[in-house]
């Protein structure tokens, strides 16, 4: 009698370990989000001979650039959107970089930022494109995300949706700047 409640006890117990363990635990570390605003096209110049010339403005845009790390594969995940500030992009293109990642932020000087510092996870680089109407439905989690955060990229992985936050956005100089 004892040796059976042992191994009934023994099985709970197996089976409470495997449940915790087999849980889907998000595999998606963390996330770094950057924009930088440009002026996309040639400023365009009118002048007549002896007149004042007359400047087009261009209007200003902003690029994202949004890093993800973590151990995934890309060929099983699926990036569906990026939400910034509550709106949805679509995934422009994905790239996965080596790390650590800088970009220059001043050619004059030679000095270097660096964005993702090196890490032992992979991290994939995403550009988000046009706003997207879709939504569809809406989870609770996701809403309470995007309240606390600017950023939160959502990710499909199998069955299982999985969400990474990013707190802020920090903002690089201007491609006029650099």
């Amino acid at each position: 009698m004892i040796r059976i409640d042992y191994i009934r006890s023994a099985f709970f117990v197996g089976l409470l370990w495997l449940a915790f363990t087999g849980a889907a635990q998000n595999p998606f570390k963390k996330g770094y989000a950057y924009s930088r605003n440009f002026v996309p096209g040639r400023v365009k110049v009118k002048a007549q001979p002896g007149a004042i010339p007359s400047i087009k403005k261009l209007s200003e845009k902003t690029e994202y650039s949004i890093f993800i790390q973590g151990n995934f594969d890309t060929t099983v995940v699926k990036i569906s959107a990026v939400w910034i500030k509550n709106k949805r992009y679509k995934i422009l293109r994905k790239e996965r970089i080596n790390t650590p990642y800088t970009v220059f932020t001043d050619p004059v000087n030679k000095t270097a930022r660096q964005l993702v510092p090196k890490v032992k996870e992979d991290v994939t680089l995403l550009w988000p494109s046009s706003t997207s109407e879709e939504t569809g439905i809406i989870k609770k989690e996701l809403i309470s995300l995007l309240a606390k955060n600017n950023v939160v990229i959502e990710i499909n992985r199998g069955n299982k949706v999985y969400y990474v936050p990013v707190k802020k956005i920090t903002v690089l100089p201007s491609m006029e700047e650099v």
